[in-house]
């Protein structure tokens, strides 16, 4: 889900709202799915999310 534009997405995902805080499919965001992913204490860590600034309050 890193780098590109998302023009492939558009008008969806945009530079204010980025597809992996998109709701495609179901009622979570492809970023919300991707920790739900990992959040088995039990087999992972906790999850380490980098991000831009800009992004700090969606994240």
């Amino acid at each position: 889900m890193a780098g590109g534009k998302g023009t492939r997405l558009w008008p969806l995902s945009r530079a204010s709202a980025p597809k992996q805080f998109i709701r495609f499919v179901g009622d979570r965001t492809l970023f919300q799915a991707t920790l739900s992913r990992v959040a088995d204490p039990a087999l992972y860590e906790a999850a380490v999310v980098i991000t831009n600034e800009e992004f700090r309050f969606l994240v």
